[in-house]
């Protein structure tokens, strides 16, 4: 299903209105069966209650799944795959859910909304497939421009945060391929009170080091984490990914374009200010009062240019650009490693 579709059932959207039938008499025949049948489209129920639902095909692989519990969460994972990744996210996103008590049970349960809200500004459905829609791109990328599909390759979430993107890149990978590392205790922390299976780990604010063997991963990928750090924790997250990830493998990120301070309503005193200083120095960074235990300011808001990042970004090729427009004012960011030779 296609995010517009899904993002248009599950929205709570108002049908449009349908027309009169005066107004359809006067139509053509023809034109007025396609008019009639759009309307009948458009005033089918539309989910206004904003449940995650699924149809009766989608129950059936949910029940042969849940009935595989007990041959281990490999199995019960390649029976949900057939749900598609929109199906697959729409389960890790209500569960525990009724009716799938063993499924419940084996797989983690989803995040309460506040703590979506407070770590990431959104919860629930939007949350959700603004979720996919990076996925989808990311994945559509890794095989542009590797050769190869994201299924079964080694994952590293860098800033995991509670762990909603460890949950849908299951759909890809197993879990114990699919690692996490974030600096905030209280993230690891909520990883674990929902049973995520997936490895976490501490990592620092400013890194040098990070706690895997070097080559470990196919692809690492920073959501909204470069969009706060700044430039100097920047270049250190940026030289500590480095080792661990494969020469053939890549990197993905998400940064904000200067135009992030026009519509972020916190900035609009200071948004001609922070948008000159992305203009002369690439770079603009608003500090926030977080404690990173760090003796440089490392997390605020930051928007940088794609010319300034190659430069921060020395151990890095840039290969590749994409924008979801789900998500539109984070840039994703491609980076290959630069030749050992």
């Amino acid at each position: 299903m296609e995010l517009a579709s899904i993002k248009r059932i599950f929205s709570g959207e108002k049908p449009a209105k349908p027309l009169a039938p005066k107004a359809l008499a006067q139509k053509p025949l023809a034109h007025k069966a396609a008019l009639t049948s759009r309307d009948f489209m458009s005033d089918r129920p539309q989910n206004a209650d904003r449940e995650i639902k699924f149809l009766s095909f989608e129950r059936e692989i949910l029940n042969r799944a849940e009935a595989m519990v007990g041959s281990g969460i490999p199995a019960v994972l390649s029976v949900l795959r057939r749900l598609g990744l929109d199906g697959f996210s729409r389960l890790m996103w209500s569960l525990p859910l009724e009716g799938y008590p063993q499924l419940s049970q084996c797989l983690p349960k989803m995040t309460d909304l506040a703590v979506q809200a407070k770590w990431t500004g959104q919860s629930g459905l939007p949350l959700m497939v603004q979720s996919i829609s990076f996925l989808r791109a990311v994945a559509d990328d890794y095989n542009r421009l590797t050769g190869r599909s994201l299924a079964g390759a080694t994952m590293l979430d860098f800033g995991c945060g509670y762990g909603r993107f460890l949950r849908l890149m299951t759909y890809y990978s197993d879990p114990d391929k699919v690692h996490g590392c974030d600096p905030m205790e209280a993230s690891l922390d909520q990883c674990l009170s929902c049973d995520i299976p997936n490895a976490i780990e501490m990592s620092d604010y400013v890194p040098e080091t990070l706690p895997y063997p070097d080559k470990t991963f196919d692809f690492a990928f920073a959501f909204s984490v470069f969009t706060h750090t700044s430039g100097q924790a920047m270049h250190a997250a940026l030289k500590a990914l480095r080792p661990v990830v494969k020469q053939d493998g890549l990197l993905a990120i998400t940064i904000r374009p200067e135009e992030y301070w026009s519509i972020n309503p916190t900035y609009a005193k200071r948004a001609e200010t922070m948008i000159a200083a992305h203009q002369t120095k690439g770079l603009a960074f608003a500090p926030h009062a977080l404690n990173t235990s760090t003796e440089i300011p490392a997390y605020g808001d930051t928007s940088v240019s794609l010319e300034k990042l190659a430069e921060i970004a020395e151990d890095w090729d840039i290969v590749g650009t994409n924008i979801s427009s789900e998500d539109f004012y984070q840039i994703i960011v491609l980076l290959k490693p630069k030749s050992t030779n």
